[in-house]
């Protein structure tokens, strides 16, 4: 409620200082209104949602991309150690294969047979050592006897010396033999991945470095990669 008071001397200027606190009173009413309405407005606007994350230490790898070529660590050409003709192949072409699988297997026959007759040569020589061995005894009895000269008891001991020679021989033959009845089957020296069959069933082939290549092994695990990089480049990434 506003409360004004007029003085009886003055009308003209009890009008004016009507006018002027009915103004100030309005004043004095709008302002808080909008003052109170601000705040108001400010609250009904929503908040704004932002992501955050705590920041922490992390190795990180560098890395660059080149254009290169992969290579087998180990290549071997597979070739037939013996004469002979291939009765079988026992892998795929581009098959995995481990370190002695068979692989090609050549016709045995002939080999068998030098094995025999290797057996047979170091039989025989065993025997003649044996009799050497009986006859060097008998004859130092009867050296002690003086029943037989020094020259017989020497010729004797001759005799097993050669039959020793004579078993060492045949024992090598007979090992050389087998050594080439085993190379009939055509083993893999490496694990890895088999090419192309180069010969087939039925071909004769040869024997040593000249003979033709059955196949081609390629290891598999490990192998090399080689590309091209600049030498700073190189040098910053090996630091």
């Amino acid at each position: 409620m506003i409360m004004l008071k007029i003085k009886n001397w003055a009308p003209w200027g009890a009008g004016i200082s009507v006018a002027a606190l009915i103004a100030g009173a309005s004043l004095s009413i709008d302002t808080p209104t909008g003052a109170h309405a601000a705040p108001a407005e400010a609250a009904a606007q929503p908040a704004v949602p932002v992501t955050v994350a705590a920041v922490q230490p992390k190795n990180v790898t560098t890395w660059q991309e080149f254009s290169g070529r992969l290579e087998a660590v180990d290549r071997v050409e597979v070739r037939p150690r013996v004469a002979g003709a291939i009765l079988s192949v026992h892998f795929r072409e581009g098959g995995l294969v481990k370190e002695g699988d068979l692989l090609v297997s050549i016709d045995p026959e002939p080999y068998k047979a030098a094995v025999a007759q290797a057996e047979g040569q170091m039989a025989s020589a065993q025997a003649r050592l044996d009799y050497a061995d009986t006859e060097l005894e008998r004859g130092k009895t009867l050296a002690s006897r003086n029943t037989i000269s020094q020259s017989d008891l020497s010729q004797r001991q001759s005799a097993r010396a050669e039959a020793i020679a004579n078993v060492q021989a045949a024992r090598a033959t007979l090992k050389s033999a087998q050594i080439n009845l085993d190379y009939t089957q055509i083993r893999a020296p490496i694990s890895g991945r088999a090419g192309r069959i180069e010969v087939t069933v039925g071909n004769l082939v040869a024997a040593g470095s000249a003979s033709a290549v059955l196949t081609t092994l390629v290891s598999s695990s490990p192998i090399y990669a080689s590309f091209d990089a600049a030498e700073e480049l190189v040098a910053r990434t090996l630091a």
